[in-house]
């Protein structure tokens, strides 16, 4: 595992190369001091594979762990003469990887449009960045012969099977996806995945499937060393940015390019949806008006109360809620098991194999009550069910025999 310390607690430079290394790759004192420690662990984690000579790596976070970030920090320290690299990345993220790549990577950056696709790239002695948004995919036609140092994609399980993707490579290439593939798999895609950033890494895709699936059943993971999650609940030290830290950071990029005329887009709040059942029902009771913003008091897939039980309210303790609730309004249990009423013979009684063996005897009696606790009523009873109308009197000695049976039952 990787030993986490803050490079800004040290006030010098990050030093990643080691002492036994030819050239030294450090990242400056103004770019390390902004990091923290998930970002410290990515950056190690793929400084660590390209050292190794590993083609490439895939790094899978949640969101809100800024990609930009890391990545220019990254190629601050590791492109230090002239060389380029393609970023490809979603419109909404554009200016945040120009805003960093300017300011924290030293690059020179050029938007990629139809007019400056089929430009020159190669060869001006530049440390250049070329950002490309995902819709204009297909401008990489014009840079699939491009000797990149390093090709980045954001969001690269959206459109890793995308033919034109096999054509672009650099020396170590970096796929940045947010899904997870724990709660939503695909081996054919991570396969592609893989096979993109190291190719070969993980053999043909039949022989994929075979080793995953072992993998899946035996807990492993023989991804690490090309593949890394990361989530905010990996280590305690990590700490997701609050609302205002966001809000700061959003204006100060938007800020940023409004004074280099950059369009920057607004952030669209996500909207909550209302799930409604499909299936058809018994005709939903109106919802009672109670005012304000009825979004909180939308019940999600709303259902007869008889049949199931309603969710719990996301304001009250789950667990407590849901086990209160179960009691209050389940539905009756369904029995899965039924007996037959059988009549207690002497030669065939009424328990099965493993309740004989365990000296216990069970009897279902039809139309008949059971017998109380107290002994001679028990007694009664016991000699009432062997008695038979047509009959004389019973046999004494196969009385005592029941009622030897009937002490060791009433005793236990």
């Amino acid at each position: 595992m990787f030993y986490v310390k803050h490079p800004s607690d040290l006030d010098q430079p990050w030093t990643l190369s080691k002492k036994t290394d030819t050239n030294l790759v450090v990242i400056p004192l103004e770019v390390s001091k902004l990091l923290k420690n998930h970002q410290i662990m990515a950056i190690e984690f793929l400084y660590h594979n390209y050292r190794k000579g590993i083609k490439g790596s895939i790094l899978n976070q949640e969101p809100g762990m800024n990609f930009p970030l890391q990545i220019t920090a990254l190629f601050r320290a590791l492109l230090t003469g002239s060389g380029v690299i393609l970023i490809i990345c979603p419109e909404h993220s554009l200016c945040f990887w120009h805003y960093h790549l300017v300011n924290h990577g030293d690059f020179t950056v050029v938007q990629i449009t139809e007019k400056n696709s089929k430009n020159n790239y190669e060869g001006n002695n530049k440390k250049l960045a070329l950002l490309l948004q995902v819709a204009h995919l297909k401008l990489c036609e014009d840079l699939a012969n491009v000797d990149f140092f390093s090709v980045i994609i954001e969001n690269f399980d959206q459109i890793a099977n995308k033919l034109i993707i096999k054509r672009l490579n650099g020396k170590f290439n970096i796929g940045l996806t947010y899904r997870s593939f724990y709660t939503n798999p695909d081996q054919k895609l991570q396969w592609k995945m893989l096979n993109w950033a190291n190719p070969g890494c993980v053999g043909k895709l039949n022989d994929f499937y075979e080793v995953d699936n072992k993998n899946f059943d035996d807990f492993k993971d023989n991804y690490r060393y090309w593949w890394m999650r990361l989530t905010w609940k990996f280590c305690e030290s990590f700490q997701k940015p609050g609302d205002e830290e966001t809000e700061i950071y959003e204006r100060t990029v938007a800020d940023w390019a409004a004074k280099n005329s950059l369009n920057f887009p607004e952030m669209k709040k996500s909207r909550k949806r209302k799930h409604v059942d499909k299936t058809p029902t018994v005709a939903d009771p109106e919802p009672v008006q109670t005012g304000g913003d009825s979004s909180s008091d939308t019940v999600i897939n709303e259902v007869p109360i008889d049949k199931y039980v309603k969710l719990p309210s996301m304001d009250e303790n789950p667990i407590l809620t849901s086990i209160i609730k179960n009691f209050e309004i389940s539905p009756e249990p369904i029995l899965t098991r039924t007996y037959e009423s059988l009549p207690y013979t002497l030669t065939q009684p009424n328990c099965s194999k493993y309740e004989e063996d365990s000296n216990v005897i069970l009897s279902f009696i039809d139309n008949k009550e059971r017998p109380s606790t107290s002994k001679s009523e028990s007694e009664d009873f016991i000699i009432n069910l062997i008695k038979k109308p047509e009959s004389d009197e019973p046999n004494t000695q196969d009385i005592k025999g029941i009622l030897n049976k009937a002490d060791a039952v009433l005793q236990n």
